[in-house]
């Protein structure tokens, strides 16, 4: 929750209005990606990250698409440009970016997922650097917040761990004699 309440800090600048609609679609955004990530650990490795992203894409896409009609209407017309840049988007920022998220699940867990409240706070960051933009007392207020449940999450982390490590057996039990039939 501090993480969130940190993001929120972080991103919205003292004009920022909240929409309702906006609110809601960000809120069903965070329980979608978190329920994904629980059901690729638990589920395992259904096939290579790469169709795994693949499928969680297009059926988010499919759900999106009568939703996207509705709110924004048919699209404008498409400009090379435009082109370029949705191509872009589609595969360096999202099919990537999902599928080193997806392997990254099947390699460190579900419980590092707390390192995703670091995406807008390195956006946030890189504005400045980059492109000179403004770090208010709030924005910083939310650093700090988000900063310090990045930490908090990877020590509760290693705490589970280390609790599930020493109450489990360090190695399998086997029979003490031979098999009977």
């Amino acid at each position: 929750m501090a993480g969130s309440l940190g993001v929120g800090l972080l991103i919205l600048g003292p004009a920022a209005k909240l929409d309702a609609i906006g609110v809601a679609a960000a809120l069903a955004a965070a329980l979608s990606m978190a329920m994904g990530t629980v059901l690729i650990e638990r589920w395992g490795r259904i096939g290579t990250p790469l169709a795994v992203a693949a499928w969680q894409l297009a059926l988010g896409g499919l759900v999106l698409l009568p939703v996207a009609l509705f709110v924004e209407g048919l699209p404008p017309v498409l400009t090379a440009r435009n082109a370029v840049g949705f191509a872009y988007l589609i595969v360096i920022g999202t099919a990537l970016g999902y599928w080193l998220w997806i392997r990254g699940i099947g390699v460190l867990g579900a419980d590092v997922t707390f390192l995703s409240l670091l995406s807008p706070l390195t956006a946030t960051v890189l504005g400045a650097l980059v492109l000179g933009e403004w770090f208010s007392p709030v924005q910083s207020a939310g650093a700090v917040l988000i900063l310090g449940a990045t930490v908090a999450g990877m020590a509760l982390s290693r705490r589970a761990k280390a609790v599930v490590q020493t109450t489990s057996p360090a190695r399998p039990v086997k029979p003490a004699g031979p098999r009977v039939r």
